[in-house]
């Protein structure tokens, strides 16, 4: 099936699926989102970034992040490119 197979299909769609679809495509999204940053982190890509992060953090270039769940894994996906995990809080960094 063609992307505009499915396209096609999803203008058929009352406006409720549509809705469920859009719900169901955004965690879908988010699962890929997580793969790739889990692969990315086992690869070793992130390292320098996270050297960098983390020599920050060592001078005082970071704040405790208020009102973060740091236990939720869609949290720390959506916050990876800004913030870096540091058990059992989470930071900010480059301020």
């Amino acid at each position: 099936m063609s992307v505009k197979e499915i396209e096609d299909a999803i203008a058929q769609l009352p406006a409720k699926e549509v809705t469920e679809l859009m719900s169901w495509l955004a965690e879908h999204h988010a699962q890929l989102w997580d793969k790739q940053i889990e692969d990315d982190l086992d690869a070793g890509c992130l390292d320098a970034l996270l050297a960098e992060v983390d020599k920050e953090y060592e001078v005082g270039l970071a704040r405790p992040l208020r009102g973060i769940n740091v236990t939720e894994p869609r949290q720390r996906a959506v916050n990876t490119r800004n913030y870096r995990m540091a058990s059992p809080m989470c930071y900010e960094v480059g301020l």
